[in-house]
């Protein structure tokens, strides 16, 4: 599996975030990562704990980057590929920006409407630069 597919796993279980509790998200990765290769199982859980630990932080540089929006109106897989750049950004520091940036709009193209990929650029890219 490459880097790009894990990724777009990671992305799904992040997008299940605000479907479930919490307490039901280590059960939530288990399951879903069953199955899959030992690498690609530690890529995303890093990637998924990582998100969900800095959960609070991710969202308030969305909340901040945002111009006439509240974070409840953007589009679920939207948010899904914001928060999962954001975390590679600013906590991961393994993956260079623009290749999170890059990933997030392939997602937002793939999973989102036909003007998410420019919302997700726009939203990045006022982040990277802060």
């Amino acid at each position: 599996m490459s880097r790009r597919n894990a990724r777009r796993h990671a992305f799904e279980l992040i997008f299940q975030l605000p479907f479930h509790k919490p307490c039901d998200y280590p059960e939530l990765k288990d399951l879903y990562t069953e199955g899959l290769p030992e690498t690609e199982r530690e890529f995303i859980d890093a990637e998924f704990s990582g998100v969900v630990e800095n959960l609070a932080r991710i969202d308030e540089l969305i909340s901040g980057s945002l111009s006439g929006w509240k974070i409840e109106r953007i589009n679920r897989a939207d948010l899904a590929a914001l928060r999962l750049a954001i975390y590679e950004m600013t906590c991961s520091g393994q993956i260079p920006v623009s290749v999170s940036i890059n990933e997030a709009v392939e997602l937002a193209k793939a999973y989102g409407t036909d003007d998410s990929y420019g919302f997700v650029n726009a939203v990045l890219g006022r982040i990277a630069n802060e």
